[in-house]
Formats: C-alpha cells, structure tokens, sequence
C-alpha cells in the first residue's frame, strides 16, 4: 500500500515539474511578444535582445526557472549500462537554460571585454551561444530519444504512439529551428543587405520562438496537461 502511495506521489511531482517546464516555456516568447506589440517599438530581433529591455528581469527569471527545474528532474531510473538518461539530460539542458541567461547576448554598445571574459577567459557572447545551442539541443535529444521510450518489454499503446508523433514532430522542428540560427549566424555576412532585411522581419526571433513553443507542447504532453484539465488523473 505504501510502495504503491510512494509511486503515485512520484508520478505526480513528475508530472507537476513537467507542466511547469511546458507552462514557463510558452509564456516566455508570449509575455515577450505581448510588450514588444503593447509597450514598445515592436518585437526584438531575438529573444535574448529583451535582456535589454524593460522585460529583462521576465527574461532571466523564466530561463533560470527552467533551469532550476530541469536540473531537479529526475526522471526514471536508467537501465543498466544505459548513458543517455533523463538525469544526465536535463541536468545538462538545466546548465545551458541559466547560461543563456546570465551571460547576454552581444549587443554594440557593449564593451568587447566584459566580466565574463575576465572570470572565464571567454566573451559572455560566446558563452550565450554557447548555452542555448546546449539547451535547444539536449531538448531535441528529449524528444527524440527519452521521451519516445517505452518501458521494457512492453508495447506502446495507441495514446503513447500518438505522443510519439508529437515529441518527434517537435524534436525535428526544435533541431530544424536550430540548424536554421547556425545558418543565418554562419553564412549571413554581418552588416549585409540580407541580414539587415532578415533583421526586418525578425527572422532570429521567431525560428527561436518557434523552437521554444515546439519545446513547451512536448514538456505539456508529457506532463498530461490536457488529461489534467479534463480532470483525468494520472496513470
């Protein structure tokens, strides 16, 4: 009775971390592009710009919330021999979320020099690419890999297999999203007609929105948040 009490507590703090990473995850770029239309000039070229703005404070409290409870999940026990673990995952993806965060992206008026360059030996702006790309990628590996498993020696049934189809749709449009930034920051040449119309159309902003919301959906599908408001308890 108590084993079977403890499991369902576990499953419920489970289920309760997950719905606050997906819950945080969608109000990011919503609380963002609700100031930039209602209290500014407009949206920012990306999502990390608004450190800057009046919404910075929102900015680094959501990432290093996401992070905090990414580096607390747990998930389920590994099997033997296993090495790409939800623990080892989120606690990586938990280090990358609060590295975005504190450490902000370049801007021009920004000294090339800052105290993350003196404490680290590197620029916070590589340091911010450095975390995201961290961050989005151990999120795609959760998608793809963690969250598709199945207990062994079972079948997945026919709700598990449509949550498949929506954790690999959003890995691949989290990894689509991602390989889209590398691109732009890669081949587009700084200062260009082509960067300066991209810019226009706050291209960085929305494929990294993209890549969050894609982030939330599969963190709310596996925490069951639809289930949850139909008042459908946990398995």
């Amino acid at each position: 009775m108590n084993t079977a009490k403890e499991k369902n507590q576990l499953v419920l703090s489970f289920l309760t971390v997950r719905r606050a990473l997906g819950l945080l995850g969608l109000a990011l770029p919503l609380l963002l592009i609700g100031f930039g239309v209602l209290f500014s000039d407009g949206i920012e070229d990306s999502v990390s710009a608004f450190y800057y703005t009046s919404m910075g404070d929102i900015f680094v409290g959501i990432l290093c919330a996401i992070g905090v409870f990414l580096f607390s999940y747990k998930g389920y026990p590994p099997e033997k021999d296993e090495r790409i673990t939800d623990r080892r995952v989120s606690q990586i993806a938990g280090v990358g979320a609060v590295v975005t965060a504190v450490f902000p992206t370049p801007i021009d008026d920004v000294p090339s020099c800052d105290p993350a360059c003196l404490v680290t030996g590197l620029p916070a702006s590589t340091l911010h690419f450095a975390g995201a790309g961290v961050f989005f990628a151990a999120m795609a590996v959760f998608c793809l890999v963690l969250f598709t498993r199945t207990a062994p020696g079972t079948q997945p049934d026919a709700e598990k297999r449509r949550d498949n189809r929506i954790y690999r749709g959003c890995g691949i449009t989290i990894l689509a999203m991602l390989a889209a930034l590398i691109a732009f920051f890669l081949l587009v040449e700084d200062g260009s007609e082509l960067q300066l119309q991209l810019n226009a159309i706050n291209l960085v902003f929305w494929l990294e929105t993209i890549a969050i919301i894609a982030f939330a959906i599969a963190w709310l599908v596996k925490g069951e948040t639809l289930r949850a408001l139909f008042g459908v308890s946990p398995d």
